[in-house]
């Protein structure tokens, strides 16, 4: 007996079930591939499994920086952005890896090691000025002393301009000035610098830091227990120079500290003198130069 339609649908169904469903257009669907999350960007299993625009993959690898390839509004992300490394760096390669973060001074010497318009540094200069003559940063100066002066130090030897550089070897003066007792540290670190540098124009900047110390010292006279350690350190500065520009700064140095501070006459008087006299009957020096020597000795007689 022959079965009937019903039941050969039924055994067909018994046999085929449905292991092999098929797509409404007739095709057997293909099973899910090992790389299926992979492939449409969910490294870790955990996406939503929503709808995405676009082709739903991510480009190769190679592309994408270790730290997370696009950022939240698929921008590439930059490998140092947001990281203490990436706001250290400066446009001199120089990176000032340990200026805390969190410090405005800090920040202000990341700005202006990239600043090159001379109007925005020189407004940068005044906010840091004004940020090291707060005392409540006086800790702060004290403890980042070394990483703070030698932050300037590039800026004063890379600056913009010319403008720029006389600027920033101000603001030296200024951190020396806000030391207060630790005056000598700074008084120290200047000179080293000054012997070691090769370069006139830069030396010659070092001294109108010392020159703005002084200056900013001439109303409070702050500077009494380091008067000592500063007129040797510009004595010697006057002393070593072969630069008439930077002479005639350490003469006018001298007689304001002598002006200001009479007991350094005694200690230093006849090394002052004996540079002086040098330099006064010197027939190769300029116009300039044996007239201040003489205008020097003249207030010391």
């Amino acid at each position: 007996m022959q079965p009937s339609s019903r039941e050969r649908k039924s055994r067909f169904n018994q046999t085929q079930g449905r292991s092999e469903p098929r797509s409404k257009g007739g095709k057997k669907k293909e099973e899910r591939r090992s790389g299926f999350a992979d492939d449409r960007g969910y490294e870790d299993g955990s996406g939503s499994g929503g709808s995405r625009r676009g082709s739903g993959r991510r480009g190769p690898r190679k592309d994408r920086d270790e730290f997370g390839g696009k950022g939240r509004y698929g921008k590439e992300s930059s490998k140092y952005e947001g990281t203490r490394e990436f706001n250290n760096r400066s446009e001199f390669g120089q990176t000032f890896v340990g200026l805390p973060e969190d410090s405005r001074i800090s920040t202000i010497l990341r700005k202006l090691a990239r600043e090159e318009e001379e109007r925005k540094f020189t407004i940068l200069i005044k906010n840091l000025q004004d940020a090291l003559a707060l005392a409540d940063n006086a800790a702060y100066i004290r403890r980042s002393l070394d990483m703070i002066l030698d932050s300037l130090y590039e800026v004063i030897c890379n600056g913009p301009n010319q403008q720029c550089k006389v600027l920033a070897s101000k603001s030296l003066g200024h951190v020396g000035f806000v030391l207060d007792k630790d005056c000598k540290k700074f008084i120290d670190w200047i000179y080293n610098k000054y012997k070691i540098e090769a370069k006139e124009n830069v030396k010659k900047l070092l001294t109108t830091g010392i020159q703005e110390l002084v200056l900013l010292d001439a109303k409070d006279q702050k500077l009494s227990e380091h008067s000592q350690s500063l007129m040797k350190c510009v004595g010697e500065i006057m002393e070593s120079t072969e630069c008439g520009d930077i002479f005639i700064t350490a003469v006018e140095l001298t007689l304001s500290l002598i002006h200001r501070y009479p007991e350094l006459i005694p200690t230093h008087f006849h090394d002052t003198v004996d540079v002086l006299l040098g330099w006064h009957f010197e027939p190769s020096q300029p116009k300039s130069v044996t007239e201040c020597a003489g205008r020097a000795l003249t207030v010391l007689a």
